[in-house]
């Protein structure tokens, strides 16, 4: 999916989500949720650039945990626009989850690169059912 050159000189959504993961695992490898979150981000892309927000909870809400959707929920009604408040980004995600998704925030504007190595797809989803089997275990 291609994305606009002036928010994102990298162009593919594929690629973005791929460095965010990246990021995200840099600072939080064992948080499945949270990687999750930054993984599919932009999935509501696929079906409808317009309206990602319904696409994303209508493509996910099955698939993946409330924290999980609540996250992504709140960085698309976020998305460019002006930073909300520290209260109204609460309101979007609880206290518990406030720190990641300003983490989130952060690193989405940073994933915004071209000509960078990434995980792959196939790396992403593997590192992710290893946390999943770890989970399972525990």
């Amino acid at each position: 999916v291609k994305l606009d050159r002036r928010e994102h000189p990298e162009q593919d959504a594929l690629f973005h989500a791929l460095q965010l993961f990246d990021q995200v695992f840099e600072h939080s490898p064992y948080d499945e949720e949270l990687l999750t979150a930054a993984l599919l981000h932009d999935v509501g892309r696929l079906r409808s650039p317009d309206e990602m927000t319904a696409d994303t909870k209508t493509l996910l809400k099955d698939l993946v945990t409330h924290r999980t959707l609540r996250l992504i929920e709140a960085m698309e009604l976020i998305g460019d626009g002006p930073a909300p408040t520290r209260h109204q980004r609460t309101a979007l995600v609880g206290a518990d989850n406030l720190d990641d998704l300003n983490l989130l925030l952060d690193l989405d504007k940073q994933a915004r690169k071209t000509g960078i190595e990434t995980t792959s797809l196939e790396e992403a989803i593997e590192i992710l059912r290893s946390l999943d089997a770890d989970n399972q275990h525990e």
